[in-house]
């Protein structure tokens, strides 16, 4: 998308900046939502609460990508759609660090991506010594 703008402005071709506004304001609000969705997909079974968040999260997204998309009858609220994906970006951002800090403390359950490629793979390399 990005390249595709610069392009079009090296080439002094009309670009239509509204469009490219919206385009952008959809894509990432969909990038968000994947991303919610996949922290969500880490954490262990029993952070339930957690698990709610991050779904919680990954629905708030899909709306901002539905209203974005909704953008191209009604320009004006762009600027509201804005701040609320920014909102909801600063949001998720607090959400990971304070997961991160509760994961490195042993106060989080994730689930370890390395432990399920090494069962997938079939090669061990994690051992454990009980």
């Amino acid at each position: 998308m990005f390249v595709s703008l610069l392009t079009r402005l090296k080439n002094r071709l009309i670009v239509d900046i509204i469009r490219f506004a919206v385009e952008q304001e959809a894509f990432w609000n969909k990038i968000m939502a994947e991303h919610a969705k996949f922290i969500r997909g880490l954490l262990d079974p029993t952070e339930e609460t957690l698990i709610q968040i991050a779904d919680n999260f990954g629905k708030d997204f899909d709306v901002l990508t539905d209203k974005a998309l909704a953008l191209h009858n009604q320009i004006t609220l762009l600027p509201q759609v804005t701040k609320e994906s920014l909102n909801e970006t600063e949001e998720i951002r607090d959400f990971k660090r304070q997961g991160t800090e509760g994961i490195l403390a042993c106060k989080i359950r994730s689930i370890s991506c390395l432990y399920w490629l090494t069962m997938f793979s079939g090669k061990q390399i994690i051992t454990y010594d009980y």
